[in-house]
């Protein structure tokens, strides 16, 4: 029978532990603005949270008609947005409800950060909220390793080097792309939705609302799996 240290769990970031979702929307939407695209902020918040900056872009494209955007341009753009969002996230973050409260319950589980944000934003958010006792380097980035969800292999990865197998991994995600990549793992995967309870949760997912409910859900899941 599989003990806790054989358990995982793979938290998001942002808009699961850190409240920067609305400051990312409002600088994502202003980066886009900037390319010529229609964007404001419930587009990121309703239609693309917790998708890449490229993987947005190209859906953009697709969508409104390939517009005269270079290479050089985007990155220009997202390094710029990327800039403005640090400086936000400095005095402008918070916690999520409930987060400490649910890290302290479950500190003896193995657990990490999956992101599809860049390295230094994960750690910022980290060091800002102090977070980072819970984690330490424990911190992995779709920036780093080129992988970004809904595709599966942060979080195989993720698993990998905690000594989990994904039957015994826990991700716990607000995006949808979260959701799809923790389901594409084959790990138990909670669609957290604090802020969006209307949003359809894929099929094989479960639904958590509070995160002061995470450590009953997580004994319950392990209670469960032999």
């Amino acid at each position: 029978m599989a003990t806790t240290s054989d358990w995982c769990l793979i938290f998001d970031c942002d808009g699961t532990l850190v409240d920067s979702e609305p400051l990312l929307a409002d600088e994502i939407a202003t980066a886009f603005t900037s390319l010529g695209f229609p964007f404001v902020p419930d587009d990121y918040l309703h239609v693309y949270r917790g998708t890449a900056f490229l993987s947005i872009l190209n859906q953009l494209q697709a969508r409104h008609g390939p517009l005269p955007v270079t290479t050089e341009q985007a990155a220009k753009a997202e390094a710029e947005m990327r800039v403005r969002l640090l400086k936000r996230m400095e005095t402008d973050m918070g916690l999520i409800d409930g987060a400490e409260e649910a890290l302290d319950a479950l500190v003896d589980i193995p657990h990490c950060i999956a992101s599809n944000g860049p390295g230094n934003k994960v750690r910022l958010s980290m060091q800002v909220t102090g977070l980072g006792r819970y984690f330490g380097d424990r911190l992995y980035s779709g920036y780093d390793l080129k992988c970004w969800k809904p595709d599966p292999g942060m979080f195989l990865k993720a698993a990998k080097d905690l000594g989990s197998r994904p039957e015994h991994s826990i991700v716990i995600d607000d995006a949808l792309v979260g959701v799809k990549a923790g389901l594409a793992a084959g790990m138990h995967t909670l669609h957290f939705k604090p802020h969006h309870p209307d949003e359809p949760t894929p099929e094989g997912a479960l639904e958590l609302y509070d995160l002061r409910d995470l450590p009953q859900v997580v004994a319950r899941l392990m209670a469960e799996m032999p």
